[in-house]
């Protein structure tokens, strides 16, 4: 199991580092109108509410890459993988960091375990500086910034998650309670421990989907229509100012 998740990890890091460079050689370069600035979707979720499942199809259909737990994580403790993501967006928007970074300065004073938290915050703006794609967890929707994220909450009735995490797992439901209660203990503390937030807290959020209530593909969608949503209204507000600049 150990050899299989450290494979998948690599494979994802390749396919992250494919996907900076890109992102990297198609950043805006020309001085005139301001280009649109590149959207994220963060994911919170319970345990058992689907939350992989909903990133993947997002993922699917936006072709946007997934950033689970593991893969985050990952780029956090390798300080080489790390730079190459900040040196894709540095060579072609060299302030890019102190930008994204001033949405934070009050939140940075309350982040607890220095190191791993600058580090984590490093990979989630870097991240959200090439934008387009899915952070799954790891504080993503208490971090990066409303404007250029979708903070998506994926929550259920704790029996409908019982059961399915049963299911998935071959285990009982007594197991899949305490499973469920564990896991979501310890999402809980870390977004308290790092970010002075709660995770359960629907201000926090933009969109909050029951999966119990609809079906995958459905909760993928409602997600891509919110997102576009919130795509157009930033062109809108791009063009409003840009116009009103001219007439000046």
């Amino acid at each position: 199991m150990a050899v299989s998740s450290h494979r998948s990890a690599g494979v994802g890091l390749e396919r992250a580092l494919h996907h900076w460079r890109e992102r990297g050689a198609l950043l805006p370069q020309h001085p005139g109108q301001p280009e649109p600035e590149p959207m994220t979707v963060a994911i919170s979720r319970e345990c058992g509410a689907g939350g992989a499942a909903v990133a993947a199809a997002v993922g699917e259909s936006l072709g946007w890459p997934v950033y689970d737990r593991q893969l985050v994580d990952s780029i956090a403790e390798d300080s080489g993988v790390r730079a190459q993501l900040l040196e894709c967006l540095d060579e072609k928007r060299p302030n890019w960091f102190t930008i994204g970074s001033s949405s934070f300065s009050s939140l940075e004073k309350t982040l607890s375990g220095v190191g791993y938290a600058m580090r984590l915050r490093d990979v989630l703006v870097g991240l959200a500086g090439h934008g387009q794609c899915v952070i799954v967890g790891r504080g993503a929707a208490q971090l990066l910034p409303p404007k250029t994220t979708l903070r998506l909450r994926l929550i259920a009735p704790r029996p409908y998650r019982i059961a399915r995490v049963a299911q998935q797992l071959a285990i009982s439901e007594d197991d899949a309670a305490r499973w469920i209660d564990h896991m979501d203990k310890g999402r809980n503390a870390f977004v308290k421990s790092y970010f002075k937030r709660e995770a359960g807290d629907p201000s926090g959020y933009d969109l909050t989907i029951d999966t119990s209530r609809f079906a995958l593909a459905a909760c993928a969608e409602m997600a891509i229509v919110a997102l576009r949503a919130m795509q157009q209204r930033q062109v809108e507000e791009i063009s409003r100012n840009y116009e009103a600049t001219l007439r000046k």
